[in-house]
């Protein structure tokens, strides 16, 4: 469950829109916005550090071609 407010549509946070309220959040969460990656299975995720992704399906993702421009190139990490 997540607590605190939802990010201000109208100035979001800098990196991830939702690493004030995520607790698996680390700094790269902070600095640069996650790519709309997807993974083998189908499952679409914009998360540095997605869960119910196994290794290999990490190491096989590639980024959507709908991910936003200004997301960063950083893979996602297990």
């Amino acid at each position: 469950m997540l607590t605190g407010e939802p990010p201000n549509p109208i100035n979001p946070p800098t990196g991830c829109r939702f690493h004030t309220r995520c607790p698996f959040a680390t700094e790269i969460c902070s600095t640069a916005e996650p790519p709309l990656t997807q993974y083998a299975n189908g499952h679409l995720a914009a998360c540095h550090h997605p869960h119910h992704v196994t290794a290999s399906e990490v190491v096989g993702a590639v980024r959507s071609e709908a991910s936003p421009l200004s997301a960063g190139e950083d893979r996602p990490v297990t």
